[in-house]
């Protein structure tokens, strides 16, 4: 599973001029299968993070994008 978000951001009121973090704007995820395909696109959006529909063609985009974005790695 990967996971794209997006989030916005607002003044830092610890550091003068510094932007931190707000609330998420958009969390996408491609699911993918062992042999490297992706099998699922979905996206939620707004406040309240709700799934959003989006075409067949939309979605190939999306995930191609997403696929071929260099994952931030965890410890």
């Amino acid at each position: 599973m990967l996971a794209l978000v997006t989030w916005a951001q607002r003044d830092d009121p610890h550091w003068f001029g510094g932007r931190i973090r707000d609330a998420p704007q958009s969390i996408e995820f491609v699911q993918i299968h062992s042999d490297k395909k992706a099998d699922a696109y979905r996206v939620f959006e707004r406040i309240a993070l709700v799934e959003v529909p989006v075409d067949a063609k939309t979605a190939a985009q999306r995930t191609n994008f997403i696929m071929n974005l260099n994952p931030a790695r965890l410890p």
